[in-house]
């Protein structure tokens, strides 16, 4: 499991975490802390069992592999490459251009988020503003009723109550096709790495920004997020061609039955391990 403490003024990242029991070493899997008398699960774990996606975006310039530590396959579309030109760990990023890049991961049931607590986390840096619908990353039809899973986007144009601009903006569909919508406090800034994270945890459809709970949240009590039966696509709007994503994306993870976070936090300052 991986942990974050700190040391002086820096967050070091420790790698394994080993208990002695009865003479023996063994590594430990979960750790709980004391909250006001309530014994409450640390949460902010990188690569273990709720971890389904796990991509450091790591390699050499321009490669078209994209390794993800679950073991999951991904596919590359279009020219989505390895770029070392931009990073936040690792040295390296994945670079969408925009026009026809993306990757994208074969479904499976554990891509639809269910009815209980999921996050997603990412870093992203664009290098210009938008002004229109670019998708991080997408699970939706390309043919036929169009439904989507969730999207999360920059800028809110389409299917975006209120319209905004060069706004982070989170989209959730229940087995009904009702959507939830949350969205950041502001716009984004071009040539800037941000970490961007969405939440579900007690129910509560959550966005942080740079560790910041944004104020916009939705109720997801008795929702059951809809399973579209299709990849889950990073830098294009799921099977639709359409809604490319123009810039670069380190360290993304998807998480399944846990939050991660519950509160405002420092973003990790190491890759996940």
């Amino acid at each position: 499991m991986a942990l974050n403490v700190k040391v002086s003024t820096a967050w070091k990242a420790v790698g394994t975490v080993s208990a002695n029991i009865g003479g023996t070493w063994k590594n430990v899997e979960k750790i709980h802390t004391n909250i006001s008398g309530t014994w409450k699960e640390v949460f902010n774990r990188g690569l273990d069992v709720y971890t389904k996606i796990l991509l450091h975006c790591d390699g050499s310039d321009g490669a078209s592999t994209f390794t993800d530590e679950t073991g999951r396959t991904w596919t590359m579309a279009g020219n989505a490459q390895i770029d070392t030109a931009q990073s936040v760990f690792g040295g390296a990023s994945a670079l969408f251009d925009g026009t026809v890049d993306y990757i994208y991961t074969a479904n499976h049931e554990d891509l639809a988020t269910g009815n209980g607590d999921f996050c997603f986390d990412f870093r992203f840096k664009v290098p210009s503003l938008p002004g229109a619908d670019d998708a991080i990353f997408s699970r939706r039809q390309g043919s036929g009723s169009f439904y989507y899973g969730y999207v999360f986007w920059i800028t809110g144009q389409y299917f975006m109550e209120p319209a905004l601009t060069n706004v982070p903006y989170f989209t959730w569909y229940d087995t009904d096709h009702t959507f939830y919508s949350i969205y950041a406090n502001s716009a984004i800034s071009a040539n800037t790495w941000y970490h961007g994270a969405v939440v579900r945890f007690n129910n509560v459809l959550k966005m942080y920004i740079n560790g910041t709970a944004q104020t916009v949240t939705a109720n997801l009590t008795g929702k059951t997020n809809y399973d579209p039966g299709t990849p889950l696509v990073i830098g294009r709007g799921g099977d639709y061609n359409k809604y490319y994503y123009y810039g670069w994306i380190d360290e993304f993870r998807y998480s399944k039955g846990v939050p991660r976070w519950t509160s405002d936090f420092t973003p990790p300052q190491s890759a996940y391990s």
